[in-house]
């Protein structure tokens, strides 16, 4: 399913989750298990992906805006569920939402979206300031929407789409009041 380049991102994802949940209050080992399933697709064609996602297949190629790179990221919680059998909704939510994130997210999916985007080179200069705030117990937000900011600067100098979740989750407000929930 995954090249071994993508393997040891995918190890090295769930390493620095397990981490940052820690930080965080978070179960470890659901960021431990989330960061290394996130990129269960990522190898994967569009094909296998319909494959295994079946009847959510509709669903996934909607919510991925028909942006094909983003299929294995909306695809992984039905990998999640019918190759590995896990029903955590926490878990789900943060393997759906490692790429382009959402405001929805809670802080399992908030550190694994962090995660991946620091593992290894990820190809931007913000990576090193995202990781400094991520590990600041009272900064998850702002290593978050750093990170998407990060993105959206990568994809758009690379002339690539930019998927709408990625854009609200780096222009909403985040009062003191409205940090990311407990999941």
């Amino acid at each position: 399913m995954l090249t071994p380049k993508r393997f040891i991102h995918s190890l090295e994802t769930a390493r620095i989750a397990e981490r940052l949940a820690k930080i965080h209050s978070v179960d470890p080992d659901r960021a431990y298990l989330a960061g290394l399933i996130h990129d269960c697709l990522r190898d994967s064609s569009v094909s296998r992906i319909k494959k295994i996602a079946g009847r959510e297949f509709v669903n996934i190629e909607r919510e991925a805006m028909k942006i094909a790179p983003l299929y294995h990221s909306f695809g992984a919680p039905a990998a999640a569920r019918k190759i590995f059998g896990i029903r955590d909704r926490g878990i789900l939510s943060a393997v759906k939402y490692h790429t382009t994130g959402s405001v929805k997210m809670g802080k399992l999916a908030g550190i694994v979206y962090v995660a991946d985007y620091i593992a290894g080179f990820r190809g931007t200069g913000s990576a090193g300031r995202v990781r400094k705030l991520a590990e600041d117990k009272n900064k998850l937000d702002m290593a978050v929407r750093m990170a998407a900011g990060g993105k959206i600067k990568y994809l758009r100098k690379n002339k690539k789409e930019v998927h709408g979740n990625t854009v609200l989750l780096y222009t909403r407000d985040i009062p003191e009041k409205r940090k990311m929930s407990g999941k």
